[in-house]
């Protein structure tokens, strides 16, 4: 709500300036989940909502709408409340949402791993703090939800979809560094 009314004052100072029509359009996923829409807001773009991710998940309450993970891979178990993932934030990007409505605890939710907590990123490794390091196996794969999926996904060409663990499809990210 209070993203929308900064819009609309913004909107309503560029009219009070130019006496040009303004509409207003804004990008807002947590206005689409929570159904709350001020009236003068034109146009609702909730990019987000097309995959949901971890800092959305935490304002709903639940991960049952991701529909995006990424897939790490077990590769060091140095101590007995730490494991080593092969994917750091060029996997994930380095977002780490502070506190908001999408405040997150670590750098991606762990599926079936509530009380794993990726806790810091290189370039190509997650360190995850977890009560007991044993109960994972090198080599295991585990699913990530990413704090933030816009900029993930611009970090691979592909994107695989799945349903119930097989490969339905293969979608190219034809918008992939397009940002320049």
């Amino acid at each position: 709500e209070a993203a929308q009314r900064q819009m609309l004052e913004t909107a309503e100072a560029i009219r009070s300036q130019t006496d040009a029509p303004c509409e207003v359009s804004m990008g807002s996923t947590p206005s689409l989940y929570n159904r709350t829409f001020l009236p003068g807001i034109d146009e609702l773009r909730p990019g987000t909502a097309v995959f949901c991710d971890g800092s959305h998940a935490n304002l709903l309450g639940h991960t049952d709408w991701c529909a995006a993970t990424v897939l790490a891979t077990v590769v060091n178990r140095p101590a007995a409340d730490r494991i080593v993932l092969d994917a750091g934030s060029k996997a994930l990007t380095s977002d780490k949402r502070g506190p908001s409505i999408l405040q997150n605890p670590g750098y991606g939710l762990i599926v079936d791993h509530p009380d794993a907590t990726l806790t810091s990123l290189s370039d190509e490794h997650g360190v995850v703090q977890t009560a007991d390091a044993a109960a994972f196996e090198i080599g295991q794969t585990l699913r990530i939800i990413p704090n933030h999926i816009c900029p993930c996904v611009n970090l691979y060409d592909h994107a695989f979809a799945a349903r119930g663990g097989v490969v339905q499809a293969v979608w190219k990210v034809t918008a992939r560094g397009r940002s320049q």
